[in-house]
Protein backbone atom coordinates (compact mmCIF):
# COMPACT_ATOMS: atom_id res chain seq x y z
CA UNK A 1 0.00 0.00 0.00
CA UNK A 2 1.75 3.15 -1.18
CA UNK A 3 1.82 6.21 -3.41
CA UNK A 4 4.58 6.04 -6.00
CA UNK A 5 6.02 8.99 -7.89
CA UNK A 6 7.60 7.77 -11.13
CA UNK A 7 9.97 9.89 -13.24
CA UNK A 8 8.14 13.19 -12.71
CA UNK A 9 9.57 16.14 -14.63
CA UNK A 10 8.06 19.62 -14.81
CA UNK A 11 9.00 22.99 -16.24
CA UNK A 12 7.67 26.53 -16.45
CA UNK A 13 8.59 27.83 -19.91
CA UNK A 14 12.34 27.13 -20.15
CA UNK A 15 12.85 26.74 -16.40
CA UNK A 16 13.13 23.12 -15.23
CA UNK A 17 11.46 22.80 -11.82
CA UNK A 18 11.53 19.01 -11.39
CA UNK A 19 13.69 16.53 -13.21
CA UNK A 20 13.14 12.75 -13.22
CA UNK A 21 11.88 12.59 -9.61
CA UNK A 22 11.00 9.09 -8.39
CA UNK A 23 10.21 7.78 -4.89
CA UNK A 24 7.50 5.95 -2.92
CA UNK A 25 5.69 6.63 0.35
CA UNK A 26 4.10 3.74 2.26
CA UNK A 27 0.84 4.05 4.18
CA UNK A 28 1.45 5.25 7.72
CA UNK A 29 4.77 6.79 6.67
CA UNK A 30 5.63 10.50 6.94
CA UNK A 31 8.06 11.87 4.38
CA UNK A 32 9.33 15.42 4.78
CA UNK A 33 10.49 17.28 1.67
CA UNK A 34 13.34 19.65 2.42
CA UNK A 35 15.40 21.88 0.18
CA UNK A 36 16.35 25.45 -0.66
CA UNK A 37 13.77 27.88 -2.03
CA UNK A 38 13.01 27.22 -5.67
CA UNK A 39 14.06 23.57 -5.39
CA UNK A 40 10.69 22.21 -6.57
CA UNK A 41 9.11 21.24 -3.23
CA UNK A 42 5.76 23.01 -3.53
CA UNK A 43 5.45 22.20 -7.24
CA UNK A 44 5.74 18.51 -6.41
CA UNK A 45 2.90 18.81 -3.89
CA UNK A 46 0.74 20.69 -6.39
CA UNK A 47 1.23 17.90 -8.94
CA UNK A 48 0.24 15.28 -6.38
CA UNK A 49 -2.82 17.29 -5.38
CA UNK A 50 -3.98 17.82 -8.95
CA UNK A 51 -3.49 21.59 -8.81
CA UNK A 52 -1.00 21.36 -11.69
CA UNK A 53 -1.20 18.98 -14.68
CA UNK A 54 1.54 16.39 -15.00
CA UNK A 55 3.78 17.07 -17.97
CA UNK A 56 5.94 13.97 -17.73
CA UNK A 57 5.87 10.90 -15.49
CA UNK A 58 3.06 9.39 -13.46
CA UNK A 59 1.55 8.91 -10.00
CA UNK A 60 0.61 5.38 -8.97
CA UNK A 61 -1.63 4.58 -5.99
CA UNK A 62 -1.52 0.97 -4.75
CA UNK A 63 -0.39 -0.23 -8.16
CA UNK A 64 -3.11 1.67 -10.07
CA UNK A 65 -2.46 4.74 -12.19
CA UNK A 66 -3.72 7.88 -10.45
CA UNK A 67 -2.45 10.55 -12.83
CA UNK A 68 -0.13 11.11 -15.77
CA UNK A 69 0.18 13.48 -18.71
CA UNK A 70 -3.04 12.09 -20.24
CA UNK A 71 -5.07 11.60 -17.06
CA UNK A 72 -5.30 14.35 -14.46
CA UNK A 73 -8.22 13.99 -11.99
CA UNK A 74 -9.30 17.17 -10.21
CA UNK A 75 -8.29 17.58 -6.54
CA UNK A 76 -11.78 16.62 -5.31
CA UNK A 77 -11.58 13.40 -7.35
CA UNK A 78 -8.38 12.25 -5.63
CA UNK A 79 -8.07 10.51 -2.24
CA UNK A 80 -5.96 13.43 -1.03
CA UNK A 81 -6.07 15.65 2.07
CA UNK A 82 -4.52 19.11 1.88
CA UNK A 83 -3.24 21.40 4.64
CA UNK A 84 -1.48 24.66 3.81
CA UNK A 85 0.33 27.30 5.84
CA UNK A 86 -2.61 29.73 5.74
CA UNK A 87 -5.18 27.11 6.88
CA UNK A 88 -7.85 28.04 4.24
CA UNK A 89 -10.80 27.46 6.57
CA UNK A 90 -14.23 28.60 5.42
CA UNK A 91 -14.82 31.80 7.43
CA UNK A 92 -18.63 31.57 7.26
CA UNK A 93 -18.71 28.03 8.67
CA UNK A 94 -18.25 26.92 12.28
CA UNK A 95 -15.44 24.59 13.27
CA UNK A 96 -17.91 21.68 13.20
CA UNK A 97 -19.15 22.68 9.74
CA UNK A 98 -15.61 23.09 8.42
CA UNK A 99 -14.66 19.57 9.50
CA UNK A 100 -17.96 18.15 8.18
CA UNK A 101 -17.57 19.84 4.79
CA UNK A 102 -15.99 16.87 3.04
CA UNK A 103 -18.36 14.31 4.57
CA UNK A 104 -21.47 15.23 2.62
CA UNK A 105 -22.10 11.66 1.51
CA UNK A 106 -22.69 10.43 5.07
CA UNK A 107 -25.97 10.26 6.94
CA UNK A 108 -26.36 13.23 9.27
CA UNK A 109 -26.12 11.16 12.46
CA UNK A 110 -22.99 9.35 11.27
CA UNK A 111 -21.42 12.61 10.09
CA UNK A 112 -21.97 14.23 13.48
CA UNK A 113 -20.43 11.20 15.20
CA UNK A 114 -17.35 11.26 12.94
CA UNK A 115 -16.82 15.01 13.31
CA UNK A 116 -17.24 15.01 17.08
CA UNK A 117 -14.84 12.11 17.45
CA UNK A 118 -12.26 13.80 15.20
CA UNK A 119 -12.49 17.01 17.23
CA UNK A 120 -12.33 15.10 20.51
CA UNK A 121 -9.20 13.25 19.40
CA UNK A 122 -7.51 16.63 18.92
CA UNK A 123 -8.91 18.08 22.17
CA UNK A 124 -11.15 20.53 20.31
CA UNK A 125 -14.66 19.24 20.92
CA UNK A 126 -15.61 22.37 22.88
CA UNK A 127 -14.71 24.58 19.87
CA UNK A 128 -17.23 23.04 17.47
CA UNK A 129 -19.61 26.03 17.42
CA UNK A 130 -16.89 28.68 17.11
CA UNK A 131 -15.97 30.46 13.87
CA UNK A 132 -12.40 30.51 12.47
CA UNK A 133 -11.83 34.22 13.19
CA UNK A 134 -12.34 33.56 16.93
CA UNK A 135 -9.56 30.95 17.03
CA UNK A 136 -5.84 31.35 17.55
CA UNK A 137 -3.43 30.46 14.74
CA UNK A 138 -2.60 27.16 16.40
CA UNK A 139 -6.28 26.28 16.83
CA UNK A 140 -6.98 27.10 13.19
CA UNK A 141 -4.14 24.83 12.11
CA UNK A 142 -5.52 22.00 14.25
CA UNK A 143 -8.94 22.43 12.65
CA UNK A 144 -7.38 22.35 9.17
CA UNK A 145 -5.62 19.09 10.02
CA UNK A 146 -8.76 17.54 11.54
CA UNK A 147 -10.79 18.55 8.48
CA UNK A 148 -8.26 16.96 6.12
CA UNK A 149 -8.04 13.72 8.13
CA UNK A 150 -11.82 13.37 8.60
CA UNK A 151 -12.24 12.18 5.00
CA UNK A 152 -9.73 9.37 5.65
CA UNK A 153 -7.52 10.26 2.66
CA UNK A 154 -5.01 7.80 1.25
CA UNK A 155 -2.52 10.66 0.85
CA UNK A 156 -1.99 13.69 3.09
CA UNK A 157 -0.15 16.71 1.68
CA UNK A 158 1.12 19.39 4.07
CA UNK A 159 2.79 22.56 2.78
CA UNK A 160 4.64 24.44 5.55
CA UNK A 161 1.71 23.73 7.90
CA UNK A 162 3.26 25.16 11.08
CA UNK A 163 5.27 28.07 9.69
CA UNK A 164 2.83 30.74 10.89
CA UNK A 165 2.89 29.84 14.61
CA UNK A 166 5.54 30.55 17.23
CA UNK A 167 8.26 28.04 18.06
CA UNK A 168 6.94 26.47 21.31
CA UNK A 169 3.46 25.99 19.80
CA UNK A 170 4.97 24.68 16.56
CA UNK A 171 6.71 21.91 18.48
CA UNK A 172 3.47 20.87 20.17
CA UNK A 173 1.51 21.01 16.92
CA UNK A 174 3.92 18.87 14.99
CA UNK A 175 3.97 16.23 17.74
CA UNK A 176 0.15 16.15 17.72
CA UNK A 177 0.17 16.02 13.93
CA UNK A 178 2.68 13.17 13.81
CA UNK A 179 0.64 11.05 16.20
CA UNK A 180 -2.61 11.79 14.36
CA UNK A 181 -1.13 11.03 10.94
CA UNK A 182 0.43 7.77 12.06
CA UNK A 183 -2.80 6.71 13.76
CA UNK A 184 -4.71 7.44 10.54
CA UNK A 185 -2.22 5.26 8.60
CA UNK A 186 -2.15 7.71 5.70
CA UNK A 187 0.82 8.26 3.42
CA UNK A 188 2.03 11.77 4.23
CA UNK A 189 4.21 14.22 2.32
CA UNK A 190 5.12 17.43 4.15
CA UNK A 191 7.07 20.36 2.73
CA UNK A 192 9.17 22.27 5.25
CA UNK A 193 12.10 24.71 5.31
CA UNK A 194 12.85 23.82 8.95
CA UNK A 195 15.47 21.05 9.40
CA UNK A 196 14.50 20.60 13.06
CA UNK A 197 10.91 20.04 11.96
CA UNK A 198 11.97 17.51 9.32
CA UNK A 199 14.02 15.55 11.84
CA UNK A 200 11.18 15.65 14.40
CA UNK A 201 8.35 14.69 12.03
CA UNK A 202 9.76 12.42 9.37
CA UNK A 203 10.16 8.70 8.98
CA UNK A 204 12.11 9.60 5.84
CA UNK A 205 13.44 12.86 4.44
CA UNK A 206 13.55 13.67 0.73
CA UNK A 207 15.98 16.47 -0.14
CA UNK A 208 15.23 18.35 -3.36
CA UNK A 209 17.66 20.82 -4.87
CA UNK A 210 17.41 22.36 -8.34
CA UNK A 211 14.57 19.98 -9.14
CA UNK A 212 16.53 16.80 -8.42
CA UNK A 213 16.56 14.38 -5.51
CA UNK A 214 19.83 14.94 -3.70
CA UNK A 215 19.22 12.34 -1.00
CA UNK A 216 16.32 10.21 0.29
CA UNK A 217 16.53 8.23 3.50
CA UNK A 218 15.79 8.08 7.21
CA UNK A 219 16.78 11.00 9.44
CA UNK A 220 19.55 8.83 10.93
CA UNK A 221 20.92 7.98 7.47
CA UNK A 222 21.07 11.63 6.47
CA UNK A 223 22.50 12.65 9.84
CA UNK A 224 25.30 10.10 9.67
CA UNK A 225 26.04 10.10 5.94
CA UNK A 226 25.02 13.31 4.15
CA UNK A 227 25.73 13.09 0.43
CA UNK A 228 25.96 16.82 -0.25
CA UNK A 229 26.99 20.06 1.39
CA UNK A 230 23.37 21.21 1.65
CA UNK A 231 22.35 18.05 3.54
CA UNK A 232 25.43 18.16 5.75
CA UNK A 233 25.08 21.81 6.73
CA UNK A 234 21.28 21.84 6.98
CA UNK A 235 20.42 18.50 8.58
CA UNK A 236 23.58 16.92 9.91
CA UNK A 237 25.13 19.75 11.94
CA UNK A 238 28.28 19.69 9.82
CA UNK A 239 30.55 22.48 8.66
CA UNK A 240 32.28 22.41 5.30
CA UNK A 241 36.01 22.50 4.74
CA UNK A 242 37.68 22.39 1.34
CA UNK A 243 40.94 20.49 1.37
CA UNK A 244 43.64 18.91 -0.75
CA UNK A 245 44.34 15.18 -0.60
CA UNK A 246 47.88 14.22 0.44
CA UNK A 247 49.39 10.78 1.09
CA UNK A 248 48.14 10.58 4.69
CA UNK A 249 45.67 13.41 5.18
CA UNK A 250 43.38 16.04 3.75
CA UNK A 251 45.20 19.35 4.09
CA UNK A 252 42.87 22.25 5.00
CA UNK A 253 43.46 25.84 6.17
CA UNK A 254 42.40 24.70 9.66
CA UNK A 255 44.88 21.83 9.80
CA UNK A 256 45.48 18.34 8.43
CA UNK A 257 42.69 15.77 8.81
CA UNK A 258 43.92 12.13 8.83
CA UNK A 259 42.54 10.16 5.87
CA UNK A 260 41.22 7.46 8.19
CA UNK A 261 38.90 10.05 9.81
CA UNK A 262 37.21 10.90 6.48
CA UNK A 263 34.42 8.48 5.55
CA UNK A 264 33.24 7.88 1.96
CA UNK A 265 36.45 9.31 0.63
CA UNK A 266 36.89 6.70 -2.10
CA UNK A 267 40.23 6.78 -3.92
CA UNK A 268 40.90 10.40 -4.89
CA UNK A 269 44.15 11.35 -6.63
CA UNK A 270 46.90 12.96 -4.62
CA UNK A 271 46.42 16.71 -4.98
CA UNK A 272 42.68 16.43 -5.62
CA UNK A 273 40.44 19.08 -4.06
CA UNK A 274 37.53 17.69 -2.02
CA UNK A 275 34.72 19.03 0.16
CA UNK A 276 34.41 17.61 3.66
CA UNK A 277 31.60 17.91 6.17
CA UNK A 278 32.92 17.89 9.72
CA UNK A 279 31.34 18.13 13.17
CA UNK A 280 32.94 20.83 15.28
CA UNK A 281 32.07 18.94 18.46
CA UNK A 282 34.53 16.17 17.49
CA UNK A 283 37.50 18.54 17.19
CA UNK A 284 39.69 19.45 20.16
CA UNK A 285 41.55 22.72 20.40
CA UNK A 286 44.38 24.12 22.49
CA UNK A 287 46.61 27.19 22.42
CA UNK A 288 49.14 26.89 19.61
CA UNK A 289 49.98 27.81 16.04
CA UNK A 290 46.97 27.76 13.72
CA UNK A 291 43.66 29.52 13.08
CA UNK A 292 42.80 32.69 14.98
CA UNK A 293 39.88 33.08 17.38
CA UNK A 294 37.40 35.61 16.01
CA UNK A 295 34.76 35.26 18.71
CA UNK A 296 34.07 33.42 21.97
CA UNK A 297 30.46 33.50 23.11
CA UNK A 298 28.30 31.56 25.53
CA UNK A 299 25.31 29.73 24.00
CA UNK A 300 24.06 28.10 27.20
CA UNK A 301 25.82 24.90 28.18
CA UNK A 302 28.47 25.58 25.52
CA UNK A 303 30.89 28.29 24.50
CA UNK A 304 31.12 28.65 20.73
CA UNK A 305 34.65 29.40 19.57
CA UNK A 306 34.64 30.95 16.08
CA UNK A 307 37.88 30.49 14.12
CA UNK A 308 39.31 32.10 10.99
CA UNK A 309 42.11 30.87 8.74
CA UNK A 310 42.76 32.11 5.19
CA UNK A 311 39.17 33.35 4.81
CA UNK A 312 37.82 29.98 6.00
CA UNK A 313 35.57 29.80 9.05
CA UNK A 314 34.97 27.03 11.60
CA UNK A 315 33.09 27.00 14.92
CA UNK A 316 34.08 24.69 17.77
CA UNK A 317 31.72 24.16 20.74
CA UNK A 318 33.46 23.81 24.09
CA UNK A 319 31.37 22.55 27.02
CA UNK A 320 31.37 24.86 30.03
CA UNK A 321 31.65 21.95 32.44
CA UNK A 322 34.47 20.15 30.64
CA UNK A 323 37.11 22.75 29.93
CA UNK A 324 36.70 25.62 32.40
CA UNK A 325 40.44 26.19 32.60
CA UNK A 326 40.76 26.13 28.81
CA UNK A 327 37.91 28.60 28.33
CA UNK A 328 39.69 31.16 30.50
CA UNK A 329 42.65 31.12 28.09
CA UNK A 330 40.70 31.35 24.80
CA UNK A 331 40.67 35.04 24.00
CA UNK A 332 39.78 36.81 20.77
CA UNK A 333 42.84 37.28 18.57
CA UNK A 334 44.89 34.35 19.88
CA UNK A 335 45.97 31.38 17.74
CA UNK A 336 44.95 27.81 18.47
CA UNK A 337 45.90 24.36 17.28
CA UNK A 338 43.20 21.86 16.25
CA UNK A 339 43.35 18.14 16.97
CA UNK A 340 41.52 16.07 14.33
CA UNK A 341 42.45 12.60 15.62
CA UNK A 342 38.85 11.95 16.74
CA UNK A 343 37.13 14.00 14.05
CA UNK A 344 33.85 12.86 12.50
CA UNK A 345 34.29 13.84 8.86
CA UNK A 346 32.58 12.73 5.65
CA UNK A 347 33.49 13.46 2.05
CA UNK A 348 30.65 14.91 -0.01
CA UNK A 349 29.73 13.74 -3.48
CA UNK A 350 31.04 16.66 -5.54
CA UNK A 351 28.73 15.68 -8.44
CA UNK A 352 25.57 16.38 -6.43
CA UNK A 353 23.96 19.86 -6.50
CA UNK A 354 25.41 22.34 -3.95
Amino acid sequence: MSITVEKISHRYADHIVLQDVSFAVDYGEIVCILGPSGGGKSTLLRLLAGLEPIQQGQLVLNGDLLADSNQNPAPNERPVGLVFQDHILFPHLTVFENVAFGLGGMEASRRREVVNQALADMGMLDLGERYPHTLSGGQQQRVALVRALATQPSIMLLDEPFASVDTPLRRRLREEARQSLRAAKTATLMVTHDPEEALAMADKILVLDQGEIVQYGTPLELWQNPSSRFVGETLANRQTLIGEVTVNSVMTPMGDIPLERVRHLGSPDIGASIAIGIRGSTIRLSPGKGPVIQDNRCTGAWHMISLLADAHHLSIPVANSEQDDLLDTLTVGMSVQLDFTSADAVAYDRSSPY
